[in-house]
């Protein structure tokens, strides 16, 4: 399970912030917009985008990114920090 202060602080970082306030050299208007997903656990999203054409693309940095819940530290100190932040 995902610790829910790192979903507040992913939700409080990204929603309604414009793409390219975020992303270096992008020239988008559009603007990220968070909401509740229709495909829930990593391995439903990892099948649901196995054969889109996105895992195809020969740029890694335009593919989706997943990371595995064991290679996060979430130390007390990391947690706190999160909580002073917001």
């Amino acid at each position: 399970m995902v610790h829910p202060l790192l979903i507040l602080e992913f939700y409080l970082e990204f929603n309604c912030v414009k793409w390219s306030e975020k992303i270096e050299k992008c020239n988008s208007n559009k603007y990220c917009a968070i909401t509740y997903a229709n495909v829930q656990g990593l391995p439903a999203i990892k099948a649901e985008l196995a054969d889109k054409s996105i895992m195809t693309k020969k740029e890694e940095t335009v593919k989706p990114l997943f990371f595995e819940e064991n290679s996060l530290n979430l130390d007390e100190t990391f947690l706190k920090r999160i909580k002073e932040k917001f």
